[in-house]
């Protein structure tokens, strides 16, 4: 079974968010000597941070450098069990 169809079931709020913030900024290139596409980057990165902050038990930043500066970043984030306390 699909993961988003059980978390449909299970936690529809943040599908929800997940399904419409994917629909706007997933797999995009944004371009950076477009303004408004380097506003849009950091509206998409905030958005999903505050969302991960909000629902997740902890999270881990991992960044990759080459000589030109950030080359990838990675975040693994721990979302809360049936055990896990909730807001």
């Amino acid at each position: 079974m699909d993961d988003m169809v059980v978390l449909r079931h299970n936690q529809p709020e943040i599908a929800e968010f997940l399904e419409s913030w994917r629909g706007k900024n997933e797999r995009r290139t944004f371009d950076f000597s477009n303004e408004r596409d380097q506003a849009d980057f950091v509206e998409a990165v905030q958005d999903m941070a505050r969302h991960i902050a909000h629902v997740s038990v902890n999270a881990t930043l991992t960044t990759v450098t080459s000589v030109d500066g950030v080359n990838t970043v990675y975040l693994n984030v721990t979302p809360p069990t049936d055990s896990s306390p909730e807001d």
